[in-house]
């Protein structure tokens, strides 16, 4: 039992430490966009943090190669990040 509480653990801090990692590939692909202007502002719209995450994911710039579904976590940082990027300009 104590080796399955430390695998989930380990599995736990593995996907706690992705994001970080990860969100600069998302903030590319939101750049690289060709429809970045529209969408960003659709994005700079949405009041709701909820939303926003839910819109990145649905632009695909939080889907990496190898997989079927945006990473939330990834997603959700990016937000903040082309939020942030957009409000400073």
């Amino acid at each position: 039992m104590l080796c399955t509480r430390a695998a989930a653990l380990s599995q736990v801090q593995q996907r706690a430490r992705q994001p970080p990692a990860l969100v600069p590939i998302c903030l590319a692909g939101e750049k690289a966009d060709v429809a970045r202007a529209k969408k960003l502002g659709e994005l700079t719209a949405i009041t709701s943090s909820w939303e926003q995450t839910e819109f990145v994911m649905k632009t695909g710039w939080a889907t990496f190669p190898g997989q079927t579904e945006p990473n939330r976590a990834v997603a959700e940082a990016c937000a903040a990040g082309v939020l942030k990027t957009a409000a400073a300009k």
